[in-house]
């Protein structure tokens, strides 16, 4: 956990890999259970969702197979054809559903690392002013 938020130190401070392992190691110090906590939860999420996804997906694959169990030989130039079709649809699948669960644990460390910024660094005044629109210029029509 010292080391959970490099990635983002790196990434958002564009700083080499130990500076970014000493930052991430000064952020966590004194909250190491609550990011602990928030990781470990989301990779908890992450597995259930797609377990239970390529469960259901598998679960249909097989329905394909009790035709091939059953002994029936006439039919299974059919089953077989039907077998690679729910095969490359559940393959399908399980990728789609790890495309958009893939970016969520990044995301989660990522707002992990703003959030000890933010705790530790009084870094909400700053995100405040540079989120403020900026003044019109001088002589410039009002929208």
């Amino acid at each position: 956990m010292k080391f959970s938020l490099a990635p983002a130190a790196a990434v958002i401070e564009n700083q080499g890999p130990m500076a970014a392992l000493r930052r991430s190691a000064h952020l966590v110090r004194g909250s190491w259970w609550r990011i602990f906590g928030c990781v470990a939860l989301i990779g908890l999420i992450v597995g259930v969702v797609g377990g239970m996804v390529q469960e259901f997906v598998s679960i249909l694959a097989m329905v394909p197979m009790t035709s091939l169990a059953s002994g029936d030989h006439e039919n299974m130039r059919a089953s077989f054809s039907t077998l690679w079709g729910v095969m490359l649809t559940a393959g399908a699948v399980g990728l789609v559903v790890q495309i958009l669960l893939a970016p969520l644990q990044p995301l989660v460390v990522s707002l992990l690392y703003i959030d000890q910024r933010i705790r530790k660094e009084s870094l909400a005044p700053m995100l405040a002013q540079s989120a403020a629109p900026a003044p019109a210029p001088a002589g410039a029509p009002d929208a």
